[in-house]
């Protein structure tokens, strides 16, 4: 059995049919997110990485989710999201480290974008640089290699669970790891549809590489539909069990079942 890949394409249209608005559409991400929370749960990964962690609201939701079993681990590289979110993050559970990972280590330069009212978007921060003028803050920052950060812990029968939200930058993050994505068995990634960040990798060149290591899309969200998408990918024996087939079934009926009722006018009293 094939893996049923329920594409952005395919929620752009019916969103654009329903006349969806941007509330709904992060409604779809969250249900998204929802049902990779059930992926963990359902593969049990022994080791779960957040790269790109912010405030590590996902690797938290781990950790309350599985409990003290798995080694979880949340990187960010702009050291003032770190100072703000790291306490927190470590008194969860969570092993939160002010580091980027990308190709090459040591120090690199990461663009952190400054918003209309002079404030540094600290969402926002990148490796990469953006396509269109926008002021930013330059700073330095440590990088490591995603198989650096995982050798100490990387046995050969080890499974990952990876979640990667690097604004432009999740082929070299991803690509750092040869050894740990071969070991990885499911993966929720950030890409990019639109041309945001200079010298990024767009989904279609994401999907070809993470082929390579057996990692196959299962679904996409459609939140900014013109320039970025999130996708699940799961490794390519699992995307091919019923007991997938049943989860992505479940997500896009649930997912349906909502938005169709989020386009439907108030009912009257």
């Amino acid at each position: 059995m094939d893996p049923v890949i329920f594409s952005d394409d395919v929620w752009e249209t019916l969103l654009r049919e329903l006349h969806v608005d941007a509330v709904s559409r992060r409604l779809l991400t969250a249900q998204l997110e929802d049902l990779y929370l059930d992926l963990v749960a359902l593969v049990r990964p022994d080791i779960i990485l957040e790269i790109g962690a912010h405030e590590a609201e996902f690797s938290t939701r781990c950790r309350k989710l599985l409990g003290s079993a798995p080694t979880i681990i949340a990187v960010e590289a702009n050291p003032a999201v770190a100072a703000k979110f790291g306490a927190a993050a470590s008194s969860q559970g969570v092993d939160y480290r002010n580091i980027a990972i990308a190709r090459d280590k040591g120090p690199l330069k990461f663009n952190v974008p400054v918003g209309a009212d002079g404030q540094t978007l600290l969402t926002q921060g990148s490796l990469h640089s953006r396509t269109f003028d926008q002021e930013v803050n330059t700073i330095e920052v440590i990088a490591d290699t995603l198989d650096s950060l995982t050798k100490a812990q990387r046995k050969a029968d080890t499974t990952f669970a990876l979640w990667v939200d690097v604004e432009g930058a999740a082929m070299e993050a991803l690509t750092s790891g040869p050894e740990t994505l071969r070991q990885t068995r499911i993966l929720y990634v950030e890409t990019e549809i639109g041309d945001r960040w200079r010298q990024q990798a767009k989904t279609e060149s994401l999907v070809e590489t993470l082929s390579s290591f057996d990692l196959v899309p299962v679904i996409a969200d459609a939140y900014r539909p013109r320039w970025q998408r999130n996708v699940i990918f799961v490794a390519a024996e699992l995307a091919k069990t019923p007991v997938m087939q049943r989860f992505v079934s479940r997500f896009v009926q649930t997912a349906l079942k909502d938005l169709c009722r989020a386009a439907l006018p108030p009912a009257r009293g």
